[in-house]
């Protein structure tokens, strides 16, 4: 399961979750509705059901209440090794565009 946190929110409709067995070409796999607008701490997750054997690399998006175009805001890459009983994670960031 893939967990995250934001510090703070303003306008966040939604995250969405896509997963690429590359790490180039992604594929919407779920959205996770955001909290909107707060200063405070807020947890996610999401679990995908279906991941791919080996490596499955994760992108999250956040998504903004009106928002022009979707995927205005990029969030975290999330690069994740799946092992038997484990998931080990590296959390980059994507900078702005």
């Amino acid at each position: 399961m893939a967990t995250w946190t934001t510090a703070s929110e303003l306008n966040a409709d939604f995250f969405e979750v896509q997963r690429s067995k590359e790490g180039v070409e992604y594929e919407s796999i779920g959205k996770v509705k955001a909290f909107g607008t707060t200063t405070l701490t807020q947890r996610y997750s999401f679990a995908d059901t279906n991941p791919f054997d080996g490596v499955s690399y994760y992108r999250l998006r956040q998504v903004d209440f009106g928002s022009p175009k979707p995927f205005q805001t990029p969030a975290q890459l999330l690069l994740i090794k799946r092992q038997p009983e484990s998931l080990s994670f590296l959390i980059r960031s994507l900078g702005t565009n």
